[in-house]
């Protein structure tokens, strides 16, 4: 009796197809999210896909021609849906204020944290107080805010609380827009599951950055004068913006993707150095990524 070859799985070729498809689409400006981004809502596809490529024996041709169609179907349809979801407006709510006093002279740690979507922070005037802004949740999310003191330092924190997130999300997410004050001494603390998050403290007395993201975009802007940064992510793209001239040192580290630094940046290992680095005073980045890009720009 004469049997068929082997052939391997055929989820793969699907994915790669439906994946195909996503970038193109992206890249026509038909989806208004990055592939890292619809990568984190689109993930589950993949589970189902290969689930039923290994449920479903394939013993003929017409089986696996079968299997294709269904994996085919599956990967269209549910892109699809997905795709409808992301394009249209969120359900937000009607918006909460945000506006934090003033902080005194030993500073405030601030430690924002988002559950999905976008998050932009930037330099404000301090007129109504060290954080003001606006923060749109959607579904059942309420906005929390925590403070405390210790040490003499104040820590504000802002979370997004209540209803469901589970890892997946379809729609736009949160938006949080935020500013704070100018010349206020802070440390600044940002931690989200998925999105987007656009912060610039290029006009911001910061003393010490923290950021991470489960998966999405993540973009920070700094001055030239000396700090500290530390951000990680597990899927996207992390892009940290200097002004050109300015003293830096990188430790930078991925499991699958690439760093790229300006071409006059010299490496000793993981870590690179700015033509300029001076080891008595300098920006200190450690950036790590689990999959995707790390990106070093100079403004």
């Amino acid at each position: 009796m004469t049997s068929l070859p082997r052939r391997g799985g055929l989820a793969g070729p699907v994915l790669l197809i439906g994946f195909g498809m996503l970038v193109l689409l992206i890249n026509l400006g038909r989806l208004p999210i990055s592939i890292w981004g619809a990568a984190a809502r689109l993930w589950p596809l993949a589970l189902i896909a290969v689930g039923i490529d290994l449920l479903i024996p394939r013993r003929s041709i017409l089986a696996s021609v079968a299997v294709a169609a269904l994996l085919l179907a599956v990967v269209l349809g549910g892109g699809t849906l997905a795709v409808q979801a992301i394009s249209s407006p969120a359900a937000y709510g009607p918006g909460e204020a945000v506006r934090i006093p003033a902080a005194g002279p030993q500073g405030t740690e601030i430690r924002l944290h988002p559950s999905a979507g976008a998050l932009f922070v930037e330099a404000g005037s301090g007129a109504g107080g060290l954080v003001t802004g606006m923060v749109r949740l959607t579904g059942y999310t309420e906005l929390e805010t925590r403070e405390s003191s210790e040490g003499g330092r104040r820590t504000v924190t802002l979370r997004s609380s209540g209803g469901f997130r589970g890892p997946v999300t379809t729609g736009p997410g949160e938006v949080w827009d935020l500013a704070i004050a100018r010349g206020a001494r802070l440390w600044l603390s940002v931690s989200m599951g998925a999105g987007e998050a656009t912060i610039d403290a290029t006009e911001l007395a910061l003393e010490g950055f923290e950021g991470s993201i489960g998966a999405g975009d993540f973009e920070v802007r700094l001055a030239a004068e000396p700090t500290t940064v530390d951000v990680s992510g597990a899927v996207g793209e992390i892009v940290i913006r200097v002004p050109r001239g300015a003293s830096v040192r990188l430790d930078a580290s991925t499991v699958l993707g690439g760093v790229e630094v300006p071409d006059d940046y010299t490496r000793s290992g993981d870590r690179y150095f700015s033509p300029a680095f001076d080891q008595a005073s300098f920006i200190d980045l450690d950036v790590s990524l689990v999959i995707g890009e790390i990106r070093i720009d100079e403004d």
